[in-house]
């Protein structure tokens, strides 16, 4: 759909440079434009960045759109683990128990959840790395499931390690106090694989290709740049409610 846009744009740009030359022969204006490219090649470097930037806007504009359809289940999905769930600022993470990334991010998230109880942190574990990253989000799914409020600790070990098993899934929920057999059965039901089904679909429907994906918010922010931009960020939502998504639109 984009680049149906971007080209129809580009139709219409050079129909009306054909318009303009109309007097001239096909092959006359393709020289023109090849020898104003040759003497002059910022041009075509400009007319690229040109393009760069109509592509990046369209694409701000079509994830918005896609956000915006989409809030509730983002920001207001009741089987979501939360940490601070009376947070007046959302800061929603998209991720994969085996991404790097992830594992980078994660420290930051952390400290965001535990300086200010006004930050609300809504997880959405997905399953972009395979097989063993949906056998992790499940078990962390059912951790939450078990004992929503231990969750978040739980996510901060299991997010700790470098390469996680699901070995060590198990038995960081025993360290917790958590029976494992109960997660066992709780990760392989189908209320579970449901449930990660439906963040896998959100995070596709949102248009999202990598992660970790944060929102703050209605604002996107992907991979490790959030690193830098999630502080400042949340301070300007604390400092101005008008900011805010609010729950009222919704019920």
């Amino acid at each position: 759909m984009l680049l149906k846009k971007v080209t129809l744009t580009f139709i219409c740009a050079l129909s009306a440079a054909s318009a303009i030359a109309h007097e001239i022969t096909q092959q006359e204006f393709n020289n023109l434009l090849k020898n104003a490219f040759r003497d002059n090649p910022e041009l075509l470097l400009s007319g690229f960045k040109q393009t760069q930037s109509l592509v990046a806007r369209m694409k701000d504009q079509e994830d918005k759109a896609r956000l915006a359809q989409l809030e509730r289940a983002v920001f207001f999905d009741p089987s979501t683990p939360v940490h601070n769930p009376n947070g007046v600022v959302k800061v929603v993470e998209f991720f994969d128990y085996r991404c790097g990334a992830c594992k980078r991010v994660a420290a930051a998230m952390k400290t965001l959840a535990t300086e200010d109880q006004n930050v609300q942190i809504i997880y959405k574990p997905v399953a972009v790395l395979g097989e063993s990253s949906s056998h992790l989000a499940k078990i962390a799914l059912a951790v939450h499931k078990i004992s929503p409020n231990q969750y978040p600790a739980y996510h901060s070990q299991l997010m700790s390690h470098p390469q996680p098993s699901v070995e060590i899934a198990y038995e960081l929920a025993k360290l917790l106090n958590i029976n494992s057999d109960r997660v066992a059965d709780v990760a392989n039901s189908i209320e579970i694989e449901d449930q990660l089904a439906t963040n896998v679909q959100l995070f596709m429907d949102l248009g999202l290709t990598g992660t970790p994906t944060i929102f703050v918010e209605r604002t996107k922010y992907p991979g490790v740049t959030a690193l830098t931009t999630l502080g400042p960020e949340v301070r300007k939502y604390l400092n101005d409610e008008s900011l805010r998504i609010s729950k009222a639109s919704f019920e």
